[in-house]
């Protein structure tokens, strides 16, 4: 893993980006990662925070923190974009990152509370008033010591490197690591990985199951041949079901999953 990443470095919390593609948070028509205003545009960040924030217990994390403060642990793994802007998408640390922002977010907001709560219109007991300016003096804490935040930088000088190296250190952090996702992120991710390394090695030829294909992903996620090809073809198939009855669904009023069409030849 060591040639995977560079030494841990401080950025600025600003420079960090919710990453699109992530399986975790399985997008619709992800954008990839060579076209950075795509990448970086705001109504898509604002959307991946909505999505996180409900999904995936910000809440009780945001309260651990305010509670806690801010304790790094474990590095948020990020990749520096090659455009030349120094700004940074997260590949791993998405909820801790919109936990960050909602405290930013917060901030202010708890500020105006305590300015109303002075003004003598209406009664405030001491007590209340004191645990006011204790929060804002821990949220005001949380953001200073934030401004710039310890992040592992993934070794890749460009987007098809990111590509390369990305699934392995995915790989060892959820699908055989401490950290696993859900069954639906996990395949997603493999699905994504195996149409990626067919059209590496099969330019040009229609999407089929291809077993060296197979090898190469199961490889990658440390899984054996045959589980690899069942959640590579259980994957398949819900995204072809789910786009073919979409309307009737009713999902999110979203744009349905991209598809593939696979002929079964294994």
């Amino acid at each position: 893993m060591k040639s995977y990443l560079r030494s841990a470095i401080k950025v600025p919390f600003q420079s960090l980006y919710l990453d699109p593609n992530s399986p975790r948070l399985a997008p619709d028509h992800p954008p990839g990662y060579e076209d950075s205003e795509r990448l970086f545009e705001k109504e898509l960040q604002t959307f991946l925070e909505k999505r996180v924030e409900e999904e995936f217990g910000v809440d009780e994390l945001l309260q651990a923190v305010i509670g806690q403060g801010w304790i790094p642990i474990d590095a948020i793994v990020v990749w520096e974009h090659p455009d030349g802007s120094q700004r940074n998408v997260v590949l791993e640390g998405n909820r801790r990152t919109v936990t960050l922002r909602r405290i930013r977010d917060r901030l202010p907001k708890e500020r105006a509370k305590l300015e109303r709560m002075r003004s003598g219109k209406s009664r405030v007991a001491p007590r209340e008033l004191k645990t006011q300016e204790e929060l804002i003096a821990q949220l005001a804490r949380i953001v200073a010591e934030t401004e710039t935040i310890m992040v592992l930088p993934l070794d890749a000088a460009d987007y098809k490197e990111l590509e390369i190296k990305m699934p392995r250190v995915l790989a060892v952090r959820h699908i055989t690591g401490a950290k696993p996702w859900g069954n639906y992120a996990e395949d997603l991710w493999l699905l994504q990985r195996y149409e990626q390394l067919f059209a590496e090695e099969l330019p040009g030829k229609e999407l089929r199951w291809e077993p060296a294909v197979i090898t190469r992903v199961a490889d990658e996620a440390s899984l054996s041949a045959v589980a690899a090809r069942r959640q590579l073809m259980t994957q398949s198939a819900y995204s072809h079901f789910k786009s073919r009855f979409a309307e009737e669904l009713q999902t999110e009023k979203r744009s349905p999953l991209p598809t593939t069409t696979f002929s079964r030849t294994l």
